[in-house]
Formats: structure tokens, C-alpha cells, sequence
């Protein structure tokens, strides 16, 4: 398994991807992070915690879910 600075890496890069084609308003979803995370919800959860923490990434809280992008 990748080292868990990697898998950040990764995931921040789709972020940033993201990020620049919607400026931020859609941030990605599930189906996008999860091919690269390759965690269990319980390691995933806390994952996100810790970026929020952090402060590289913000949640958004749609009506049919989650997503997450980039802080403004």
C-alpha cells in the first residue's frame, strides 16, 4: 500500500483538478476519490477530518451528498 503522504498527494491533485474547472463550487465526489483513497469508510472519515483539520480542503454539503474542494 502507498504511504499515506502519496495518497494525499493524489487526492489533493484531483482537488485541485477539479477545482480549476469549477472554481470550486462542485468539489469532487465519491466517485472520484474513491479509486484513489482505497480505504474503509471508517479510514476514509477520518482521512477527511484531518485535511479539514488541516485546512487544505473545505466540505461542501449538498442536498444529495458530500463533496470536497479547495478553501477560497
Amino acid at each position: 500500500m502507498e504511504n499515506m503522504e502519496e495518497i494525499e498527494a493524489k487526492f489533493l491533485e484531483a482537488v485541485k483538478k477539479e477545482f480549476a474547472k469549477s472554481g470550486g463550487a462542485n468539489g469532487i465526489d465519491h466517485n472520484v476519490y474513491d479509486p484513489i483513497l482505497k480505504m474503509t469508510p471508517d479510514e476514509k472519515q477520518e482521512f477527511f477530518k484531518q485535511l479539514i483539520r488541516e485546512k487544505k480542503i473545505v466540505q461542501i454539503n449538498h442536498l444529495n451528498g458530500i463533496s470536497f474542494t479547495l478553501p477560497k
